[in-house]
Order: C-alpha cells, then structure tokens, then sequence
C-alpha cells in the first residue's frame, strides 16, 4: 500500500540523523519518511521536546524498552525522549484493552509500542479477537490519547511458534490496511534487535526480495494450497523454503524446497493438509481453527544460508462460501436468520434450534460449487445462550441458600459449556448458578454435585448497553477460591479500581457435592445500579482440574466477545430469549 506523504511541518527535523550505537551499526532516520510513519507527533521531536513513549505488552521487567530509549535518543538527537512500560504486563491483546483506562491513558503517550500477541497464540485465542483487540488499540490511542502507533510482531517463542507466527503475519496484513509501522519483531534474538526493529519500522519500508501468492481449493483427499514464490529483486536468490505449522497442523509437505531464482523467475509447490477429507472435519479441532472461515494464513520462512525471512501467505477457499459472522444477535423465538456468501451472493437461511434449549451448538456446513465444478465449504457453529434471569431481591451470604428456592436457575454443565484441552477426557461435575437483583449489587448462587472443593472459578461483569456487549472495551472480573474455614476468597481483576466494600462470599459443603454463596457490589464494575436497560453481561466460568465449564463461551478465560445477558426479571414467569452468535 502506497502511503501519501503530507505537507512539511517543519523546515528540518535535520535531513538525516545518524549515529553510531552499541552494536556497532548506524541508526538512521530519514525527516520526511519520519513524519510520514508518525503523523502525530513527529514535531516533537524534531523541536526536541517531551516525548513520551509507552511500551504495551512487555513484562515490567523487560529491558528492551530502555535500549529503544537510547537508540531513539540517538537518532533524533531529542534527549526528553522517555519510555515507560505500561502495567499491563504480557497478557492477551483483549486483556491489555480492558486495562488502556488504568495503564496507558494516564500516561498520556505521544508513542505507543504495542507488542502483543504471544499470550494469545499460547491459549489459543482467536485470530479474530486479536486482530479486533488490536485494532480497536490503535483507535483509541489515536482518538484519545492523540499517539502514534508502532505495532510489533510477537516474538516466536519455543511454545506454539506456528500460531505466534500466524498472529504476527495478520498483524501485518491489520498494519498495512491502516497505514501503520509494522516491526518486524518476529524473530529478534535479544534487546538490541528488538529495538533496532522498532527503530527500523520508523524509516521507509524496505521491499522484501521474495512475492508470495497461494490458491486454496478442496480435493479429493481435503484442502490443498498451491503456492507461487516470485524474485522481486534485481538479483539471483538462492535458498529454501519449509512451512511453519500451528499447533496440531500437519502438512504432507515436510521437507524444505531448495530453490535457485533469477529475477522474475518463480517456482511453485503444493501442500495439503492431513486428517481433513470430508467437509465436516472442517468443524472438528483442530481444522475448525486452522482453516476458520474459510481461508488459511501460512508462514512461508525463506532460509538463505543462516538468515530467516518469514512471509504470510494469506489464502482463501476457491470457491469462496462462508457464514457471515454475528456476533450480537437476540432471539425472542427458537430460531434464526442467518446468512451464507457464496458464489458472490449472499443468501439466507433459517436455523432453528429446541425451544425448551437453554444452550447449545447447531453446525453449520454447507458446500458451494463454481462453474467450473469445483467444490468449497462453508463450516462454522451457530451458539445460542438462553438469557438468564435475576428476580429482584437481597442475599444473606451465609451459605445455605435459603433464599434461592425459587430461584431461576442456568445450567454449566450442558456439552455445549465444555472446554477442555484435546485429547482430554474427564467427568464433568453438575452445575448450576442462579442470581439476584438487590439495591447495592448481584447476589450470585453456584450449586454443584461432584468433588469441587478444589476447584477455583472467575465471574465477569459489563455494565455497557446492549449495543455495545461482545465487543472489546473495558470490563470488569473477579477470581474466586473456597478456603477451608468456609469463606470464598475473592479477588477483583485489575481493571477494577479503588476499594470495594461489601464483596464476600461463603460456602458450604453438602450430601452431594457444595453450595455457594456470592455478594458483588455494583462499584465492583463502576456502577451504583443495576443499567437500566435492565440487562447486563455476565460470564462465569468453573475450572475443574483440566476441564473449564463456561456458561457463555468457548474458552478457560474471560473475553468480553464471549459474553452472556444477566437479565433483571419484572415477572417471576417473564420468558427470556437467546443471545445468538455466528462463529
């Protein structure tokens, strides 16, 4: 992508910056391609101003941040240049989002560096959270808090290197739509190349020697890619090319391609993927996330003698037929209109599920054929989650549940709110929750039969409207433990500030298994009632040794894109409806 230069905003920010660093080679910083990578706040720099740079997704006790500080310092000559750490930590792109309010706005940032990703590849978040994550990142930094923006490739690690990987090439495809710096953080070794690559990401972009193209298509045999590597460059290329798989993908391409290009000159290989034959496997792990929606994202790494170059070959199934996703739909009746692009026409279907079904998963798979026969598929799941209801009423923490008799109780034990690793297999321990609407907060009732004294449990809450759940944004959560002497240890998240008076929470062991008894005042989540839309986002998940039950969503953690509707009842019999999402 062309990226149009503005006006001059300064006579000179010096033509060109140089000096001579640590590792021996020079930084340099070109004025004019400066202004054009930071359009914000390039000024300050060159006028030698404050200049403050926050650093997102990198451990506090990191030391390359201080290395960009010099080096940055160096190549512009601006010693009020200062860089920070923001408290977030290494967490999930989501998670640092929910913390922007605490960590980085205060900090009033004229930079941000944003390295995240790692944490997600490792629990085995989306692509799609952690693209919208990020990007929903980049806008508020720029309409709040007025800062520029370098996004940075997570750092492959030993732990899922394929799906850290991946996550780093759509963050590229993210960084060029956007017209933003993308550091080519991948692969940095130490300190010195991590801040060297942000630097870099600063001066015009280099073009890379090598253009990759891919066509996805169905087979006999399942889903196979042909790939078309091109030299770019005005020189002979020599060297090899491997794929690097995500965790659970097997190729029937394993060994390196050697290859010898003149400029122009191309050459081709084909892969497919094994254990995906039939269009169903498509909605089975781990295929249902290799080949999500219908398209792959492959890391082709090009090895000329010790050097690494990794390229992201983004390919979709041709033909190409997807279910348009959607992810805040409500459901008053047992159905749904959903709809299917194929051939390049959107089409509708009606989806219907048990009406007396509080959840529960429907596949989705349908094939699409071109005119020139060939076959594609469209595979995704439709989850819908029966709101929950809360009566109004106070709760007396004690443990016994008195109160709750005529509670309106939600399951967490249906298979749809399993979630556990592949390949394991455990009982599942029956549970239910249930809560109430008082003046000052959410009682909260978890009644369950199995051994569970061990087990350990987080609750979320999202006070936005209705518009706005299952989006990224701050949210507010809590974890809880059971201590022997019967009380519940309870300890809010990071995005809740100040002290919260009146939270507590005690159970009791019973012939079958234990109940459970919570209070969470509404300052808890930044609020002194109940909305008043009347309806608030909610997510309890209850971890059992390996095995996660999440009432609203897919994974062992909270997402604010995986939320359920606490709905405050006007009636004891008020019929509640579905919250619906398209994968």
């Amino acid at each position: 992508m062309m990226i149009t230069r503005r006006p001059t905003l300064i006579a000179l920010l010096l033509s060109l910056l140089t000096t001579t660093l640590a590792c021996g080679q020079p930084a340099t910083l070109d004025a004019e391609a400066l202004k054009t990578r930071l359009p914000r706040n390039a000024k300050k720099l060159a006028e030698k101003k404050d200049y403050a740079v926050v650093v997102i997704g990198a451990e506090p006790a990191a030391t390359w941040p201080k290395e960009l500080g010099r080096r940055l310092i160096a190549a512009t000559g601006d010693d009020k240049v200062t860089v920070t750490v923001a408290a977030t930590g290494a967490c999930a792109a989501e998670d640092a989002a929910a913390l922007l309010d605490r960590h980085v706005v205060p900090a009033k940032p004229d930079l941000a560096v944003v390295m995240l990703g790692e944490t997600d590849a490792v629990q085995g978040r989306t692509v799609e959270a952690y693209l919208e994550a990020q990007q929903w990142l980049v806008g508020q930094l720029g309409g709040r808090c007025g800062a520029d923006v370098v996004l940075c490739q997570p750092r492959l690690g030993r732990d899922r290197p394929g799906d850290i990987a991946e996550l780093g090439q759509w963050l590229g495809v993210l960084a060029t739509r956007k017209s933003l710096p993308l550091a080519a953080t991948a692969e940095a070794a130490d300190d010195a190349a991590v801040a060297q690559a942000v630097l870099d990401a600063l001066a015009p972009p280099k073009p890379a020697p090598l253009s990759v193209g891919a066509v996805l298509r169905w087979t006999a045999g399942g889903p196979r890619a042909r790939l078309t590597v091109k030299n770019v460059s005005d020189a002979a290329r020599s060297g090899r090319l491997s794929l690097l798989p995500r965790s659970g993908e097997t190729f029937d391409q394993t060994e390196p391609l050697a290859y010898r290009l003149e400029p122009q000159a191309t050459v081709e290989f084909d892969v497919g993927w094994l254990g995906c034959e039939s269009g169903a496997r498509l909605l089975a792990y781990p295929h249902s996330r290799l080949l999500s929606g219908g398209r792959a994202m492959l890391t082709i790494v090009d090895t000329v003698d010790t050097v690494r170059r990794l390229y992201g070959v983004e390919s979709h199934f041709q033909p190409e037929a997807y279910w348009l996703r959607n992810d805040g739909e409500v459901a008053s009746e047992s159905r749904l209109r959903v709809s299917i692009e194929a051939g390049g026409r959107t089409q509708a279907r009606e989806i219907s599920w048990p009406e007396d079904s509080d959840v529960g998963r429907v596949r989705l798979l349908e094939p699409a054929v071109d005119r020139e026969g060939g076959l594609g598929w469209a595979a995704t799941e439709l989850y819908y989650l029966r709101f929950a209801g809360a009566p109004n009423g106070e709760t007396s923490v004690d443990g016994l549940l008195k109160e709750w008799a005529s509670a309106r109780w939600s399951t967490l034990s249906d298979p749809a709110q399993v979630c556990a690793r592949p390949g394991v297999t455990a009982a599942v321990p029956s549970l239910r929750w249930a809560a109430r609407a008082g003046k000052r907060g959410v009682g909260v009732a978890i009644n369950g039969r199995g051994s569970l004294r061990d087990d350990r449990f987080s609750l979320a809450f999202d006070p936005r409207t209705m518009a706005l759940l299952g989006t990224v944004g701050r949210t507010y959560w809590l974890d809880g433990t059971l201590r022997p002497d019967g009380t519940v240890a309870l300890t809010p998240g990071p995005t809740v500030t100040g002290e919260v008076k009146g939270l507590t929470g005690a159970w009791r062991a019973t012939e079958q298994g234990l109940d459970v008894e919570l209070f969470v005042p509404f300052s808890l989540m930044s609020e002194t009632q109940w909305p008043e839309e009347q309806d608030l986002g909610f997510a309890l998940i209850w971890q059992h040794g390996d095995t996660a039950l999440n009432w609203s969503g897919d994974n062992s953690w909270l997402s604010p894109r995986e939320y359920g509707v606490l709905h405050r009842l006007a009636t004891a019999h008020e019929t509640l409806p579905w919250a619906v999402r398209v994968r």
